[in-house]
């Protein structure tokens, strides 16, 4: 096997709070040689020297196609604006505070590196919908429509990559590990792929989603529409009224639903039911909202209405809030006792329905401002920007923990709360919050995973896998690894 990784260091420079705080350290792997998917022959380059402002370079030993400019460092004033607009409005997580969103990292790295671009023409449709942190992710969950056109794709198949957004066709091969710490989270450790054509293998490599390595208009699954067998890239058409359907890929046409048969991924196409209808399961609800079922096991189709009593907002119309009853939701300012009670975009916080502004966004710092900076963060001189060692705190830090006014780092032993899920914050550098609740040191190449399946910077835990879990008894191993046993990246 090959190995190629290069970690540097933060840039210098003037950028605004946001755009360098996102960015952090560029993680960039070397280059190396090995044998890609399909067998084929391919490179994995460095990014670009950003600094220089060069626009020669490319990924993969390759030029755009379609007549596209060979890719280069695309990290310009106009890209850094529309990342940090989009940043303001939709960086309100304590991940994405603390700069420990991998799909955020993946992303902003890739358009220093040149392997994608930000379509600045674009953000006012996409932010329109508030769209939350998963505008970032090219996987499962995937950006909303309105912002289809938010990222422009720069590397050609056999490039290195991190996210389905660098490839200007097909998807982004990577394996499980280059997706588990923010740290090595955009290296360029994955290689564009093609997708596949009717027929073609699919395994969710990378944890990519699985059908997005096939064709537009093919998933990945099995002939007879589950995922229970060496999985393909298929066709499915929509069944009609009586027909088989089958999840997680035969669906109804509209206006049926699939009627499962008890404990079964198979069921049968049926009329979808009306709210008020009675019914014996959420599947025949327009819905799919069964309430109230009596002892013989028969309800009626939600949702329910404006003043009728609620158990959760899932049970209220669209557009109520579920506050004992459904209601119309609390406007921005009203007051409040929980979060369920305030219109979208807003939480309750003392006791008052808030607007949580993202990282960059402009902030009032006065007490009876009705808005608030997102956890993590405060209002320094009109923007919000995440807290870090040394501010002053009266609530959670970006970095470390709030102790005496102060945002500290913990000292290797010290009780702690796993608050950053990846970087063990609150701990300091190069130690994690494990699973015994004290602050330890992560393991360097070659030792054993800690507690948590944890590596120090720029390296993976050998037993992390694709359900997120990493049993603790690997080896610490360097990225960007090309592996020529099965063709894939490891």
């Amino acid at each position: 096997m090959l190995r190629a990784m290069r970690l540097g260091g933060p840039r210098a420079g003037t950028w605004l709070v946001v755009w360098a705080f996102a960015l952090g350290a560029t993680i960039a792997c070397g280059e190396s040689r090995g044998h890609g998917p399909q067998g084929r022959d391919v490179a994995t380059a460095g990014a670009p020297d950003v600094a220089s402002g060069g626009s020669g370079g490319t990924v993969g030993g390759a030029t755009g196609s379609g007549g596209r400019a060979p890719i280069g460092s695309m990290d310009t004033p106009q890209e850094r604006a529309a990342v940090e607009r989009v940043l303001a409005a939709v960086c309100t997580t304590p991940d994405c505070v603390a700069g420990l969103d991998f799909e955020v990292l993946r992303v902003t790295r890739g358009i220093q590196a040149g392997r994608l671009s930000i379509n600045a023409d674009a953000v006012d449709a996409c932010l329109v919908v508030r769209p939350n942190v998963y505008v970032f992710d090219s996987r499962i969950t995937g950006p909303p429509p309105e912002c289809d056109d938010l990222w422009v794709p720069l590397t050609p198949l056999g490039g290195a990559c991190d996210t389905d957004f660098d490839c200007i066709n097909g998807f982004c091969e990577r394996s499980n590990y280059s997706r588990s710490r923010p740290e090595y989270a955009a290296g360029g450790c994955g290689i564009c792929a093609p997708r596949g054509a009717q027929g073609a293998l699919c395994s969710s490599h990378g944890w990519t989603g699985a059908d997005r390595e096939c064709a537009p208009g093919l998933q990945c699954g099995c002939p007879d529409g589950t995922d229970q067998c060496d999985t393909t890239c298929q066709a499915y058409a929509a069944a009609g009224m009586g027909e088989r359907c089958v999840a997680p890929h035969i669906e109804c046409a509209e206006s049926l639903a699939c009627v499962y048969q008890h404990d079964g991924l198979d069921g049968t196409c049926q009329p979808t039911l009306a709210p008020g209808a009675p019914c014996t399961s959420d599947d025949v609800c327009r819905d799919a909202l069964c309430l109230d079922l009596d002892a013989s096991g028969v309800g009626h189709c939600g949702p329910r209405q404006t003043g009728e009593a609620c158990a959760g907002v899932d049970e209220c119309a669209t557009g109520s809030v579920c506050d004992m009853v459904c209601a119309p939701p609390r406007e921005r300012g009203e007051a409040c006792q929980s979060s369920e009670q305030c219109e979208g975009g807003n939480e309750c916080v003392d006791g008052t329905c808030r607007l949580i502004l993202g990282l960059g966004a402009a902030c009032d710092p006065s007490p009876t401002s009705t808005d608030r900076c997102a956890t993590g963060a405060t209002c320094l001189g009109g923007v919000c920007a995440p807290l870090r060692l040394g501010d002053a705190c009266n609530a959670e830090c970006a970095s470390g923990t709030c102790q005496n006014g102060r945002c500290v780092s913990l000292a290797p032993g010290a009780a702690c709360t796993a608050d950053g899920a990846w970087s063990g914050d609150p701990c300091g550098s190069g130690l994690e919050c494990g699973r015994s609740k004290t602050c330890e040191a992560r393991p360097a190449l070659g030792a054993p995973c800690s507690s948590e399946g944890y590596c120090d910077s720029g390296h993976f835990c050998s037993m992390c896998d694709d359900s997120a879990e990493c049993s603790g008894n690997g080896t610490c191993e360097e990225i960007c690894v090309l592996g020529e046993a099965d063709g894939g990246i490891r």
